[in-house]
């Protein structure tokens, strides 16, 4: 009997704590989500910025060398 009892409170526990865990999954992903996205429009505007310098300083070279 009490056995039973124990089982069913770790039983109800394991459920809460599953629901618990799902419930903070789902902000942590959003969360995830929103700071890859912020990491990867940083790091595109960096590369952006690096590429249009590159560009500007062939383009300045070719220039200076003909």
């Amino acid at each position: 009997m009490v056995n039973t009892a124990c089982s069913g409170i770790i039983y109800g526990l394991r459920r809460s704590v599953r629901k618990m865990i799902l419930r903070s999954m789902v902000p942590m992903r959003i969360y995830t989500l929103t700071t890859g996205i912020l990491l990867t429009l940083v790091l595109a505007r960096l590369v952006l910025v690096i590429a249009t310098q590159t560009i500007r300083l062939i383009m300045l070279l070719i220039w200076i060398l003909r």
